[in-house]
């Protein structure tokens, strides 16, 4: 397990966009699952998992929607982790 919530919120989004393997291809992908789901999954709370959220689409890396959020540069969320 991943320590860093960061870290392991970026690693549960990468997984469940699939972007993480070879079949990532030039489209943004996107999850479907509530944030309370994700930070469920994760173990933490929908506050501090929004926090995370709220920062990664300042940053232009992810575009959230109602139950929904689509990874738009999977490769800079990826550089965060590694």
């Amino acid at each position: 397990m991943i320590r860093d919530p960061r870290r392991r919120t970026i690693d549960l989004m990468l997984r469940l966009a699939a972007c993480r393997g070879p079949l990532a291809g030039p489209e943004p992908q996107a999850i479907v699952a509530s944030q309370e789901d994700l930070a469920s999954i994760v173990n933490l709370s929908r506050t501090a998992l929004g926090k995370f959220l709220r920062d990664f689409e300042r940053q232009g890396m992810i575009e959230r929607r109602y139950r929904r959020i689509r990874i738009d540069k999977d490769a800079a969320l990826r550089a965060l982790i590694e």
